[in-house]
């Protein structure tokens, strides 16, 4: 039986192979992809990566931007700033791991 799990591993292939074999992709703060290996990597929750080694660490987490859970006092154009931020500062170091 195929499930969601399942559709994320070989989503995972696919962009794995199509990007000549890096592994570090980004994902959604929050997000939750299954219990399988490869799904667990990206999932953002600590508590389903810790266990894995080398395998929990192929995600750069950045917040989902979605204005309706925006933090209380952030206008909508302020917390689309923020989430663009968030993005941003993952390449503000010469070296993250991501692109090489």
């Amino acid at each position: 039986n195929v499930g969601g799990a399942q559709a994320i591993e070989d989503s995972l292939k696919i962009v794995r192979n199509a990007r000549g074999g890096k592994s570090l992709m980004f994902a959604f703060e929050g997000g939750y992809h299954g219990r399988t290996l490869g799904a667990s990597s990206i999932t953002s929750s600590y508590r389903y990566r810790r266990r894995y080694g080398h395998f929990g660490e192929r995600a750069m987490f950045i917040p989902f931007p979605y204005p309706f859970r925006r933090p209380k006092g952030m206008t909508p154009d302020e917390y689309s700033d923020h989430c663009a931020w968030q993005f941003e500062r993952l390449f503000a170091w010469g070296y993250n791991g991501g692109w090489d």
